[in-house]
């Protein structure tokens, strides 16, 4: 078996399982917010899901065109943002959570069994040699400030504030448990990011990391979720002996489950948008069909599926880690406002809301530096250049958006407090 076909199989292994987990998530969700059955049968039934899905997933893997995957994809999150989140969306992300947990277990155990039993220790370099990488169209670019917008939902993302505000907290019980669920997830997704980091560079070495994500072939697509797998595959099997085709399925299943999770829910949140948008617009009455949660929903799966179709979004997604942390600094401007018109403690979202602006800054700036230097290249550079450069300049005027909402909050609250006022919030 050559080494696309085993890479379509784990894939087609890993997607039918997705397949099942979603197909008998809204049982799950009957069973659990309307006959109200316990939460550790719940719980059960999720585990017997999970394992059921996967071995059906080597019974049956699937394999369908990207074309059609668009189509299948675009069916189900129409659905999932339009229908009550009980039906598949909570029960969905319950059934997630097992594989989550179970994943990262597995990794920690197999990293801390690897290092002392076996003494595995990361063979990529600390500091790679990236003069080679330079002209790869898949270098992300310089530690600071490209990394800082590649590592997102492991540190800080602009997307987890529309989440929290958008679904989160329409689910909580009661107040009080949001610290418990929005630090206490941060603080496992970055258990989960620093485990990720350390398999892959445990278990690869240089030449196959640079293969699978930073290809230099023009036809060959770069791959992190691959490489994520197989380095978590190659570690489960030094480790724990489990067979390495398993371990990297697993590896597959645990990050494919959630981005069609991530996908869902942005959809959701996109209808969410623009139903906030369609009452900005029209004030005094908004006509039935923009209120209909369906077409809201309906528009922004067309949307996506448009630029999926014509590929766009592969052209926007170098400008879109950035435009996320730059959301992640508006929320924290945001809750640095709101704190100090309360008289409480500002410096800790002030200071990384600065550091987030200015890294956001100097991202566009290189990008955009780049855009200006393609505009002479081969054609298709330039065809991307003139799509991505008025995209870079548009948010460099949001960022001086930012930076000027983030000016005034302060300004204001400096004419508007005491000095002592001032001392009391460490500002």
């Amino acid at each position: 078996m050559d080494s696309a076909s085993g890479k379509a199989i784990i894939g087609g292994i890993a997607s039918t399982s997705v397949i099942v987990i979603t197909a008998l998530a809204p049982l799950l969700g009957w069973l659990l917010y309307r006959r109200r059955i316990h939460v550790l049968l719940g719980y059960t039934l999720a585990i017997v899901i999970c394992l059921g899905a996967i071995a059906v997933g080597f019974r049956f893997p699937v394999t369908l065109s990207p074309q059609m995957w668009m189509i299948v994809i675009s069916v189900y999150v129409l659905f999932a943002a339009g229908l009550p989140v009980w039906i598949i969306l909570q029960p969905r992300d319950f059934v997630n959570v097992q594989i989550l947990y179970a994943g990262i277990v597995a990794m920690l155990v197999g990293l801390c069994v690897g290092g002392a039993v076996y003494g595995i220790h990361t063979s990529l370099p600390a500091i790679a040699d990236t003069a080679p990488l330079i002209n790869n169209p898949n270098y992300p670019g310089l530690l600071w400030p490209m990394l800082f917008v590649t590592v997102a939902c492991g540190a800080i993302s602009g997307f987890h504030s529309l989440v929290a505000t958008g679904t989160t907290s329409k689910q909580l019980a009661k107040e009080g448990h949001a610290r418990m669920i929005g630090f206490n997830g941060m603080l496992l997704e970055s258990l989960m990011a620093i485990g990720a980091l350390l398999v892959v560079a445990a278990m690869l070495s240089t030449s196959q990391y640079q293969s699978i994500v930073l290809p230099t072939d023009p036809n060959v697509k770069s791959n992190p979720i691959l490489a994520f797998a197989l380095g978590l595959g190659l570690l489960l099997q030094k480790t724990l002996h489990l067979p390495t085709a398993y371990g990297t399925v697993f590896g597959i299943l645990l990050l494919e489950g959630f981005v069609v999770t991530t996908l869902d829910s942005a959809v959701r949140l996109n209808r969410y948008l623009f139903e906030e948008l369609w009452s900005l617009l029209f004030k005094e009455k908004i006509p039935a069909l923009l209120r209909w949660p369906w077409f809201n929903s309906g528009l922004s799966v067309a949307i996506m599926l448009l630029l999926a179709w014509k590929s766009t979004f592969n052209y926007l997604w170098p400008l879109f880690a950035t435009g996320n942390q730059m959301l992640a600094a508006l929320a924290l401007i945001a809750v640095s406002s709101w704190l100090l018109t309360r008289k409480r403690q500002a410096w800790f979202t002030l200071l990384p809301a600065a550091f987030m602006i200015a890294t956001t800054l100097a991202s566009l700036l290189i990008q955009l530096q780049k855009f200006i230097h393609d505009l002479a290249g081969l054609p298709l550079q330039r065809q991307n250049a003139l799509i991505l450069l008025p995209v870079d300049i548009l948010m460099l005027v949001l960022s001086v958006g930012v930076i000027i909402l983030a000016a005034h909050a302060i300004s204001r609250f400096y004419r508007k407090a005491a000095p002592e006022a001032r001392e009391s919030v460490g500002v």
